[in-house]
């Protein structure tokens, strides 16, 4: 019988103060983003979406958002947007006659509460590359409603909540 070698991998359930205390290190922030329709996951199948930050005179950079844990389910909602957005503007596109746009030219804003966190990734030329996630705990999504729906849930560590 073979033993599978992945450290990565829970061997049973986690409790959310376990969970947490590896995602947020540092009390969370907020931070306002533009979420775009590309998807990944990573070794523990948490969902990451391809996201931009803009700060002030600087030009947008792309970040990935990390919806892990017990909170990858809530990321179900943002996905859904995100989909028919691309699929509008796909057909918008298409029925003009226009070349059809790119997913990362399709941009959703949020404002998220989380963690910023930088992760390397050691090519084969050896370049080290860094790529920041924002560990997602808690957002909400541009919406027509006047009180757009908040995901997630406040994480579990020694910061006071508001």
């Amino acid at each position: 019988m073979q033993v599978k070698d992945n450290r990565r991998q829970a061997a049973g359930p986690v409790a959310p103060e376990h969970e947490d205390s590896g995602l947020f290190h540092a009390p969370p922030i907020q931070e306002t983003l533009l979420a775009t329709p590309v998807y990944s996951r990573n070794q523990r199948r948490d969902i990451i979406i391809l996201a931009l930050i803009e700060h002030s005179g600087r030009p947008p950079r792309e970040v990935e958002l990390l919806f892990a844990g017990r909170r990858k389910g809530a990321a179900g909602p943002l996905k859904a947007r995100l989909d028919t957005l691309l699929h509008r503007a796909r057909t918008k596109a298409d029925r003009a006659g226009q070349p059809l746009p790119p997913a990362t030219e399709v941009r959703l804003p949020i404002k998220a509460l989380g963690s910023w966190r930088a992760r390397t990734d050691d090519s084969q030329d050896d370049w080290r590359e860094v790529r920041y996630q924002f560990a997602v705990a808690k957002w909400t999504m541009a919406s027509e409603d006047a009180d757009p729906p908040l995901f997630g849930e406040w994480p579990i560590g020694t910061w006071e909540t508001d």
